[in-house]
């Protein structure tokens, strides 16, 4: 099972080679900042992700989706540097690692834009040629076109559901859900609880979007509806008092449309296959490597001694019979005219 937090941290740097044997780093199944926090703002990849960006922000890059390849791998080498997580999950390590930069980078547009605004200037760490990159891009007429639009939407009232909320603050939805996951049985959960906690406050269970709400009692009420039939017609109550988790998921795909390859509470979480095993399960997909490396070596290590064997019986072939010529090297002698 996955570490239930990802981005965890440890008192080793991790390489681009876990450790000169090849076995994955060692680290705590729960990853802790050496005081036993587990916290990620304590563990402070925030702050790690704002020194990263600032050290190393040097193109015109108003977004995620604008900054070179080149510089996010840098960005995830700095941040692999400071923290440590166990190898065969390095993959979605870098996912969400991308998924918090991506975010941040946003927060921290929207700051350097206000700043201008107010001719506050740029940051002391910003490069000029940037900075007047940045103001390009804000004086852009698509750009104003596209920000006020924005901004249109984010006030908009959805038809009296009211200003889109959630309760995950700067937490990425991929890390929520994977808080989520149960200990026991590694299952993650069905896209209605998913929706749920991250759209109701802990403190007093209320929602606070009222589209999320609508949602949630929408399939929650089908829900109901389908166990009543099944009672009905059964009258069996043993194992129909609960749907499965396909069977809920199936219930909120029915009711909650896709708008940009994205559904509504769910973020850019893929949702085209829900279930658990639509999730790749790292640790084992590595384990099933290994397993094979390690059969591969054997079969290796049994053609190695035969290829012995053969070396053995050659050899004694030829002290027996020395005079004789293998007919390959009499090809090659009458090619060559040595014969």
């Amino acid at each position: 099972m996955m570490d239930q937090n990802l981005l965890g941290s440890s008192s080793q740097q991790m390489s681009d080679s876990p450790t000169d044997a090849g076995e994955p780093s060692r680290v705590p199944e729960t990853p802790t900042n050496g005081q036993g926090s587990t916290d990620p703002a304590e563990l402070g990849i925030t702050k790690a992700v704002k020194k990263i960006v600032e050290s190393d922000f040097k193109e015109v890059a108003p977004n995620w989706s604008t900054l070179s390849s080149d510089t996010k791998l840098r960005w995830f080498k700095a941040f692999a540097q400071k923290y440590n997580w166990r190898y065969e999950i390095t993959t979605l390590v870098q996912h969400e690692f991308e998924t918090l930069c991506a975010s941040r980078l946003l927060g921290y547009v929207h700051e350097w834009k206000k700043a201008w605004k107010q001719d506050k200037g740029k940051p002391q760490w910003m490069l000029n040629s940037v900075w007047i990159g940045l103001i390009a891009f804000w004086e852009n007429e698509k750009s104003i076109k596209r920000s006020k639009t924005n901004s249109k939407n984010k006030k908009s009232d959805r038809g009296g559901l009211g200003i889109a909320k959630h309760t995950c603050g700067s937490m990425p939805y991929v890390r929520r859900r994977e808080e989520m996951r149960d200990k026991v049985t590694g299952e993650l959960p069905d896209m209605v609880t998913f929706m749920e906690a991250t759209h109701k406050r802990k403190s007093d269970g209320v929602f606070v979007c009222k589209k999320a709400e609508l949602i949630a009692k929408k399939c929650r009420n089908m829900e109901h509806q389908i166990l009543s039939q099944r009672d009905n017609d059964d009258g069996d109550t043993l194992d129909t008092n609960h749907l499965t988790q396909e069977e809920i998921d199936a219930i909120y795909q029915g009711e909650v449309q896709v708008k940009k390859g994205k559904k509504f509470g769910y973020g850019s979480i893929p949702v085209a296959d829900p279930s658990v095993d639509a999730s790749p399960n790292y640790e084992e997909m590595y384990l099933e490597t290994q397993e094979k490396l390690q059969k591969s070596d054997q079969v290796i290590e049994g053609m190695l001694l035969k290829f012995k064997d053969v070396d053995f019986w050659i050899t004694m072939m030829q002290n027996k019979f020395p005079n004789e010529v293998p007919p390959s090297m009499i090809t090659t002698m009458n090619t060559n005219g040595g014969l």
